[in-house]
Formats: C-alpha cells, structure tokens, sequence
C-alpha cells in the first residue's frame, strides 16, 4: 500500500466510527472498523450496488441502495490503483413505520433482525457525508472539491450525461433550514421552464417522501402517506405545467392519468418511480411546448381536434 494512502487510513480510522474499506486493484479488500452487514448477507454487500457514475468515473459518489443505506465510492488513482468505500450508513434516522414499508417492498422476511441492523448504522447527515468527501479529497489530492461535483446515485433513476445548470447547483448547495421550500421551488421552477435534464439530477437524491423534512399524510399507513404525498406534489406539477404553456385540458388530463395510476400501486417504491415519471413527463410536455412556434389558439384548436378524433 502506498505510504500516503495507509498514513490516510489510519487517520481516518481515529477520526471516525463509520467503517470503510479498501477495494485494490487485484480486487482484495483491507477493512477497517465493524463492517456491518444486514441479516444473511456476508460482507461487502456494497460491491454489487457500485454504480459507475455517467459523468465522471473518478467523481466522489454517495450510492444510497434499495434499503436507503449509504455508501461513498472515492476512486484512489492518484495514490495507487483502487477505491476507497465508506459504509454502510444513514443519513438520518429511519422511522420504524417507513423502514417497515421499504422492508415490505423489497420482500424481506427477518423485520427483526433488520431492525437491529439500522440500529447499529452510524448515521451522518447530507451536509456531514458531503463535508467528509471534501475533506478526504483535499487529504488525499491537494484539491477542493465543490458539492456540485459529488454524484448521488440511488435505483430509482440513471443521471444524464449533460452537465447541469448554475440553478441547479444553487438548489443541491442549499441548507437544511432552507431545503424544504426552496426545493419545492426548485422543482416547481425546473417544470415551468421544462428543464427535463437538471430536474432528472434533482430526483436522482433518494426516495422523494422518505425524509424527517416532509410532514406524514397518514398515521398508520406509510404507502397511504406516500400516495398523498405524490397527490399533492402532482397537482402542484400540473400548475406548473400550466405556468410553463402546456395546454390546460392537456396537463389536467395527464395529472387526471397519474393520479389514478397511484391507485394501483402497491408499494412505496413502485409510487415513487410513478411519481417521479409524472413530473418528468410534466417537463417534457413544456419543453415541447417551447418548441412549438405555434399561437395558445391554434395549440387549442389542434388539441381539440385531436381529442374528437379519438
């Protein structure tokens, strides 16, 4: 092991209780703490869920996995061939009722066991988890690194390969106490201007209504909570929709499709990739729109048209 990299490691293993590992290029692995791993899964459960990012495989990545456990992938190739891999952890605690129904959607059958597990991660919040890549990044390369440039990648939805834009930058750099209404605004404002791409990025941080930030629509039924939840952010989306030139009847009819569809949705996961589909499909309709060098009359009268006809 190179000398800069085991004088960082040991380092880091005073520093802090998370455990993390050395992945070498030969593919053996060095531990460092208590790996913990969930019941009936050997360690490192984190090599199946690494996902190369489709920016910039060297980029610092925060993978939260299917069970909304963390892990953060530094590639060590300044130093010697390799990744350094920090996990498993939490960004906050995971109320009982929502790790229930994450646990219920990926068919796990030892509740038990897993709610032991989550009790032994170490939680570290998103300002923490960007605060500590930054500081392993500048240890490890001489280099700052802006929040912009750590990818967060999650099951639910691919980043796209285009670089993304300076409001977006400002959204996913804003502080807990601003994060809940300015990101409902940032959301808001990414469909109006059809925005497709950056509003894409901004899904891509993890399940949007599993979060201690987001109030619970529904006491004693978490996939209830969460159908609400996408109701309510839906018709916010709509109005967006509008805002942005999509055809009333048109946007109103989609937000009509959605919202029924989360009816039938029998998981919190399968209601959050339906939800997310919708406002993506909001901004897309808006981006054609502004594509589109026809007057709001002559959009009324082609919708009408199309609407008789079938």
């Amino acid at each position: 092991m190179h000398y800069t990299t085991a004088y960082f490691t040991s380092l880091l293993e005073k520093l802090t209780d998370i455990p993390f590992t050395l992945i070498h290029d030969d593919a053996t692995l060095t531990h460092y703490g208590a790996i913990v791993s969930p019941p009936n899964t050997e360690p490192p459960l984190f090599i199946d869920h690494y996902v190369p990012s489709y920016i910039n495989p060297k980029q610092p990545i925060i993978y939260i996995t299917p069970h909304l456990e963390r892990f953060i992938f530094i590639s060590l190739e300044a130093h010697c061939p390799g990744k350094l891999v920090i996990g498993p952890f939490i960004s906050s605690v995971i109320p009982k009722e929502f790790l229930h129904s994450v646990l219920n959607d990926t068919a796990v059958c030892d509740y038990p066991k897993y709610i032991d597990y989550y009790q032994q991660l170490y939680t570290l919040s998103s300002e923490k988890q960007h605060a500590l890549i930054q500081l392993i990044y500048f240890m490890l390369f001489r280099q700052t690194l802006d929040e912009i440039d750590i990818i967060i990648q999650d099951n639910w939805l691919q980043l796209p390969e285009k670089t993304m834009s300076s409001t977006l930058e400002a959204s996913l750099k804003l502080q807990p106490t601003q994060h809940c209404i300015a990101t409902e605004q940032q959301f808001l404002y990414l469909i109006k201007e059809g925005k497709s791409d950056d509003l894409t990025v901004l899904l891509n941080q993890g399940p949007l209504f599993f979060s201690d930030r987001v109030g619970l629509l529904s006491k004693n039924d978490t996939l209830r909570h969460y159908k609400n939840s996408s109701i309510v952010c839906i018709a916010l989306a709509t109005r967006a929709a509008v805002s942005g030139g999509v055809y009333t009847e048109e946007a109103y009819n989609l937000s009509d499709f959605y919202i029924q569809s989360l009816e039938d949705c029998t998981s919190t996961s399968s209601a959050d990739v339906l939800v997310k589909k919708a406002l993506l499909d909001f901004t897309q309709l808006v981006t054609h729109q502004q594509h589109t060098n026809l007057s709001p009359h002559v959009m009324h009268a082609k919708y009408y048209i199309k609407k008789s006809v079938h």
